[in-house]
């Protein structure tokens, strides 16, 4: 008998997995359970009026052959050929990267890149005294770059990313700073290239980013396939090693489904599945307890004008700015949004479970904030909502990562079933290596690679996003 694939979620880890399952086994049965009314998760977009809006600046990469071959085949014409264009504010001037000559020519540009340089010399010497001891994120990125690096830029916008620095992971430190090369950056200043920024990416014209996850949908479901919308699990039987039941919830409906004969990939939050495991583990439930979850308000200002922003994002790493970036949709695609008008979104990042501004003072303060940026008129400004984002990053502390490893052991002893995806393995990933982490899922699970090639694809997959 063939094995039944069960997946929950249908965000671009599940979807990805499921496209990749069918991809390799046609006739195999694959169904889809999501709690939301919309597949994307994370990766989709918000339907507002006339405008299409994303939960943050995704893009397909056009460099990673995969990716672009699966973004051509789902997509086809409606696919817009991009570059990046990025911008930094700092010091009260804003910075494209990589930078123009004529942003050099002023005494400010002039006297920080004398400081970093200053501090890049420093930080070699305080390396060289210090180069036998542990190397936490603020010594790694201290010795790196210098201290002056570390206290401007890297340390507060670590913080509105990730949280307290002070926790982080010191392997992640080192896989997410490495590929960056001081001397580069300050060439960067003295001769401006193009080679730090030479991204380009596929992004949809019409349908906003998810359009991608309703056409790999779409395909999925042609292929017999079937995706439950405004489904989730609520309950796993085990016997010994397998999951041999479960119980969805449909609406105000509860379904009883045998599994023995299924392998079921979870993407949803680690404490979530958890909770529904019939042997309810208090050692696991109080290790995922203490998993360091990242929740984010997207504030969405509308403008009435054609264009509102000079670079398609813009990052903010200093303490006085509340959000760490600001990205403008129609600089996407302007298909995305009511023809004359502007959209620009503020990400704000902040731990799940601490007491937070509400969507109306988040709003205050944004407002408050952007309208000391000189590039911004706020007469133009027609409307600003925000949107609460409960799960959007997982923390790359320390703790948190030994924490998802000890339950990964644990539940890997369950022969049924696996666990991929941003809240359901901790992977730090982007939409791209959410793709193939599925693919690669799905190549596993039809037969295609072994368990060891699956291992080491994963272990090179990790190391290139971090990087990336």
């Amino acid at each position: 008998m063939n094995k039944k694939f069960i997946i929950f979620g249908a965000g671009p880890s599940g979807l990805s997995t499921a496209y990749g399952i069918k991809k390799n086994k046609i006739d195999a049965f694959v169904e889809v359970y999501e709690k939301q009314g919309q597949v994307g998760g994370l990766a989709g977009s918000i339907k507002s009026g006339k405008d299409f809006i994303d939960f943050g600046p995704h893009r397909l990469s056009v460099q990673n052959s995969r990716i672009k071959e699966i973004s051509e085949s789902l997509l086809g014409s409606n696919l817009l050929v991009k570059k990046s264009q990025h911008g930094v504010e700092f010091k009260d001037r804003l910075y494209q990267f990589p930078p123009k000559v004529l942003e050099l020519i002023n005494i400010k540009t002039i006297t920080i890149i004398f400081q970093l340089t200053c501090s890049y010399i420093y930080g070699k010497f305080h390396w060289f005294v210090n180069r036998y001891t542990t190397e936490t994120f603020k010594e790694f990125v201290k010795h790196k770059f210098g201290n002056y690096f570390l206290e401007q830029i890297a340390e507060p916008m670590s913080t509105k990313v990730w949280g307290n620095c002070e926790k982080i992971d010191p392997n992640f430190v080192v896989q997410r700073f490495s590929i960056v090369k001081p001397l580069e950056i300050i060439k960067q200043f003295i001769i401006p290239s193009p080679k730090l920024n030479p991204s380009t990416f596929y992004y949809p014209e019409y349908g906003g980013f998810q359009a991608i996850w309703d056409s790999m949908a779409e395909t999925i479901k042609k292929n017999k396939a079937e995706i439950h919308l405004k489904s989730y699990p609520v309950s796993l039987t085990l016997n010994g090693n397998e999951i041999v039941e479960m119980e969805i919830k449909q609406g105000e409906k509860i379904k009883k489904i045998n599994t023995s004969d299924s392998v079921i990939v979870s993407t949803i939050p680690i404490i979530s599945l958890l909770n529904i495991i019939d042997f309810k583990d208090q050692k696991l439930l109080d290790l995922a307890k203490k998993i360091r979850v990242r929740s984010m308000f997207l504030v969405v200002l509308k403008f009435n004008q054609n264009r509102t922003l000079p670079y398609r994002t813009l990052i903010f790493p200093e303490k006085k700015f509340i959000f760490n970036r600001i990205f403008e949709q129609n600089l996407y695609s302007r298909q995305t949004v009511e023809e004359g008008k502007s959209v620009i979104v503020a990400d704000i990042t902040f731990d799940k479970d601490i007491d937070y501004y509400n969507k109306d003072e988040v709003c205050r303060i944004v407002k408050e904030q952007i309208s000391e940026l000189k590039y911004i008129n706020l007469d133009k400004l027609e409307s600003i909502s925000a949107k609460k984002i409960d799960y959007a990053y997982v923390s790359p502390e320390l703790e948190t990562r030994k924490n998802f490893d000890l339950i990964e052991k644990e539940l890997s002893k369950i022969n049924n079933l696996q666990l991929i995806g941003r809240f359901g393995a901790g992977e730090y990933d982007n939409s791209d290596y959410a793709i193939l982490n599925g693919l690669d899922l799905g190549d596993l699970l039809t037969s295609k690679i072994s368990n060891i090639d699956y291992d080491l694809i994963k272990s090179k997959t990790k190391q290139s996003k971090i990087l990336g």
